[in-house]
């Protein structure tokens, strides 16, 4: 039989020539990498491999040393990961998971229109979607499946606040004549019960823009006290006012 030709692809060769330049470099940064490693380590020719792989799939010629180092980095990370899922199961994973989590969550929900949810929020979303993932526990590379899972997290909860918005936007003139009238019913209210400016904005803060008791109570610079004991006491001013006694749970 003869023999079969292999057809070079001059992308990948000029790929490889700048990823062999950068090689020593690449040593070096691998062996600070995993001399601080307890236990088993990974082989730097593995780990240099499994970057050579990464790059061959994912970038172009303009190979940087920057770019191999994250791919490095990467895939260290990934080592480290599946030997947690391999030795201790998921629970292990998620702890040595839980940095990258809140720093993905953080990072990416910077781009969300105020009030933004707690990164946290995404963080335990995200565990639980993992933790049903049976893709997770054979991905090959399970860093970046769960970077992807917290950012389809954020992407999704964006175009529900965009949909939302969309439909209020719709609305908008109904609930405008309703919120006018309910401030005008709440202004006499609050005059009635001769609230303090700051107790006034609490309430206002609370009811029309939908804040949180704590950060109402902030906004407004007090009144001082546990914010929920404050608000308590402005809502008995107002029962007071009008001669109706609160039914407290």
């Amino acid at each position: 039989m003869g023999r079969v030709l292999r057809v070079s692809d001059p992308r990948i060769d000029a790929l490889r020539l700048r990823f062999d330049e950068l090689r020593p470099a690449l040593e070096i940064h691998v062996a600070l990498m995993i001399a601080d490693l307890a236990g088993p380590r990974p082989t730097p020719v593995e780990l240099l491999e499994t970057t050579w792989q990464a790059v061959r799939h994912r970038s172009s010629t303009a190979l940087t040393y920057a770019a191999a180092v994250r791919e490095l980095d990467g895939a260290l990370h990934n080592w480290t990961l599946r030997r947690h899922i391999a030795t201790g199961g998921l629970d292990h994973a998620f702890a040595y998971l839980l940095p990258h989590l809140r720093k993905w969550a953080g990072q990416l929900s910077q781009g969300l229109p105020a009030p933004r949810p707690d990164p946290d929020d995404f963080v335990h979303d995200a565990f639980l979607k993992l933790r049903a993932a049976p893709g997770f526990w054979t991905a090959d590379n399970p860093i970046g499946y769960a970077f992807r899972v917290v950012k389809n997290l954020i992407v999704d909860h964006a175009r529900r606040e965009s949909r939302a918005s969309e439909i209020a936007a719709q609305q908008s003139p109904a609930i405008g004549v309703e919120l006018e009238a309910s401030s005008q019913r709440l202004h006499a209210i609050v005059r009635r019960a001769q609230l303090s400016a700051k107790e006034r904005c609490m309430v206002f803060r609370k009811v029309f823009e939908g804040m949180s008791v704590t950060a109402a109570q902030k906004a407004c610079g007090g009144p001082p006290g546990a914010p929920y004991y404050v608000l308590e006491k402005i809502y008995d001013k107002l029962a007071a006012a009008f001669g109706v006694e609160r039914n407290r749970p």
